[in-house]
């Protein structure tokens, strides 16, 4: 189960512990949350990217590998590539 807040994790904790924000107990939570938050919005990004639509740069190059179509140039290219390796689908 994943948690956006810091106050939804607490929330799960039983009731013996020290809630509050100043204690050193949700300050720990709170440093443990927002490093899960950071692993959940790069694999938000890993899963974007895995689209054909919303991957970029280097990660379209890998892709493209697969469909033998290579970057000739930025820009442009991005929306080509992408359109040639969905016909090919």
């Amino acid at each position: 189960m994943a948690y956006e807040t810091t106050d939804q994790l607490i929330a799960e904790v039983a009731d013996h512990w020290n809630k509050k924000k100043d204690t050193v107990f949700y300050q720990l939570l709170d440093s443990y949350n927002s490093l899960l938050e950071k692993i959940s919005d790069e694999n938000e990004k890993i899963a974007d990217w895995r689209s054909i639509d919303k991957a970029k740069g280097t990660t379209l190059d890998l892709i493209g590998q697969d469909y033998k179509a290579y970057r000739i140039s930025d820009g442009v290219w991005e929306k080509t590539k992408s359109q040639i390796m969905k016909k090919e689908r």
